[in-house]
């Protein structure tokens, strides 16, 4: 997203010739026109450069191309959630352009309450971020020996979230004939939705709970429920009390009872 909001940026300040982000802001296209071009490509950063390229003259591409930083722009965004403390172990290199002591990073707070986690429940990680970022959070939560790196899929991995072959992947690591997927954005609800559709007979069974823990919170909800969300929770810990009152339901029936099985 900010490799997009750069582009969007010098895009506009190639077109115009005006270099005042202040000034940029009143020309056309707003942000709004923009984004409707890139959602009508199909959306995504590829989609973005599609938008911009069609718009621009050769030169003005060769001047986007030389200004448009995508690698800084990562470093940028890397220094400012390591910080010094932890730029060397995660990405191996002290900062450069951010003077941070301890970064965004300890400023993340703790959304699971580890007691409501079931001890029979087999858990996995698919995630946006590479792997040793993925050790230090669930470091960090006290989750680290609970969930081995064999359960992870990370930026890392050859096929990454939000590719659909990415939730197959985690399935079989987790040998799973079914299982519930947590998520708390539009994409993971998408990358659900087109696993179940390019699913062969004989897949892992995979539903989706979202929940409202992310950027826009309770607003989410009507989104998520058009969008085909099996479950709908509060947050994680919602969906964590509810299957222990099932499983605790489940334990007290009588083992003979049709519905208890």
């Amino acid at each position: 997203m900010t490799q997009a909001a750069a582009l969007f940026l010098l895009f506009k300040g190639l077109r115009h010739g005006v270099k005042q982000v202040s000034l940029l802001r009143r020309l056309r296209p707003s942000l709004e026109e923009f984004l409707a071009e890139v959602s009508g490509k199909g959306g995504g950063l590829s989609a973005a450069q599609m938008v911009v390229v069609d718009k621009l003259e050769l030169r003005q591409r060769r001047d986007l191309a030389r200004l448009w930083k995508t690698r800084l722009l990562v470093q940028l965004a890397q220094e400012f959630y390591a910080g010094r403390k932890w730029c060397p172990k995660l990405f191996g290199f002290e900062p450069q352009y951010v003077d941070l002591e301890t970064g965004f990073l300890e400023r993340e707070r703790p959304l699971l309450d580890l007691s409501l986690l079931p001890d029979n429940l087999k858990l996995g990680i698919l995630t946006g971020r590479a792997k040793r970022e993925t050790a230090l959070a669930l470091e960090r939560l006290g989750l680290l020996g609970r969930i081995p790196e064999t359960f992870w899929v990370t930026d890392d991995d050859p096929i990454r979230k939000p590719d659909p072959k990415a939730l197959h992947v985690l399935m079989d690591k987790l040998e799973a004939e079914r299982g519930i997927y947590v998520g708390d954005t539009i994409d993971d609800l998408k990358m659900v939705n087109d696993y179940k559709a390019m699913a062969t007979p004989g897949a892992a069974m995979v539903w989706v709970c979202m929940t409202l823990t992310g950027p826009n919170g309770e607003k989410n909800r009507t989104l998520f429920l058009e969008q085909g969300a099996d479950m709908i929770a509060t947050d994680v810990n919602a969906l964590l009390g509810y299957l222990q009152h099932v499983f605790e339901t489940t334990d007290r029936r009588p083992h003979n009872s049709k519905s208890g099985r």
